[in-house]
């Protein structure tokens, strides 16, 4: 059944719920643990942007 369009159907008749378990660990395993720093590439993901000659 398509979701979106001319013919789309009530998306509740294809949702289905999905099982989540969270877990609490130990604060002594935590101690030395940071945050992820920011990735070093300045918003061009890697690409090089081509020297233009005028």
């Amino acid at each position: 059944m398509p979701l979106w369009g001319p013919d789309a159907g009530d998306p509740l008749d294809v949702c289905h719920p999905i099982g989540i378990e969270v877990y609490e660990v130990d604060a002594e395993l935590l101690d030395d643990w940071a945050p992820p720093q920011r990735a070093a590439y300045r918003n061009l993901h890697g690409m090089n942007l081509p020297a233009w000659k005028g």
